[in-house]
């Protein structure tokens, strides 16, 4: 799990997928209408959805774009796939596939995200979800309404609704003991909102690095 865990490889043991989505951000459950998602798989870079970032500020909130070494993987943008100024249901997901080991069994990412936060949209907001099939009591989903900290943001090409931004902040996983010699698979997903016209993006670095600075301490958010 920690091989290229601060992205310094590009995209070096990570896959990418994309699909639409329209419902299902309250419980990070989502849907196309009444359909689970679909995933297609996409070959990364893709431009908006799946990019490597080098160090610097992000142009829009203002938080640093990497948090460990020279680089960071962003999943999702502020510009749209089709309309430059929307999301078009957007949602975009990684994953990560590793062998549970006694050492890797406890491990940390860093994630840093903002959120677009429309009103009246009602499980449709943008949301982020990180989890682990290994580890499905330390799975990780907030959406726009969850985080109350939304300020208004300036763009030169795009005007947005409110923006919920939360800095760097570490997660943690424990797998459990009876996992270890299995095949488990880190899922990190990003969506846009689910009427289609507001943005999620999420910056993730730092795979096994401590948690000491984290915007949200060392405990998970839902905590």
């Amino acid at each position: 799990i920690c091989d290229n865990g601060g992205f310094e490889d590009d995209f070096l043991y990570y896959r990418g997928y994309t699909g639409l989505f329209t419902n299902g951000s309250n419980t990070c459950t989502p849907m196309n209408g009444s359909d689970p998602v679909t995933w297609t798989p996409v070959t990364m870079p893709v431009s908006n959805r799946f990019e490597i970032m080098t160090t610097g500020i992000d142009p829009l909130v203002g938080i640093q774009k990497a948090k460990f070494g020279n680089k960071s993987l962003r999943i999702n943008n502020k510009y749209g796939h089709g309309s430059q100024c929307d999301g078009i249901f957007g949602i975009d997901r990684v994953t990560k596939r590793f062998k549970v080991t006694k050492e890797n069994r406890h491990f940390t990412l860093w994630y840093a995200v903002a959120l677009e936060n429309p009103p009246g949209h009602m499980d449709q907001q943008p949301f982020l979800n990180i989890k682990c099939d290994k580890a499905p009591a330390d799975e990780l989903c907030f959406d726009a309404d969850l985080i109350k900290c939304e300020n208004n943001y300036t763009d030169p090409n795009c005007s947005f609704d409110k923006i919920d931004v939360l800095d760097w902040a570490c997660h943690r996983f424990t797998i459990p003991p009876s996992e270890i010699g299995t095949i488990a698979t880190v899922e990190m997903i990003v969506a846009d909102c689910g009427a289609g016209a507001h943005f999620g993006y999420a910056y993730i670095d730092g795979f096994c690095e401590e948690c000491a600075g984290s915007s949200l301490g060392s405990i998970n958010l839902e905590g």
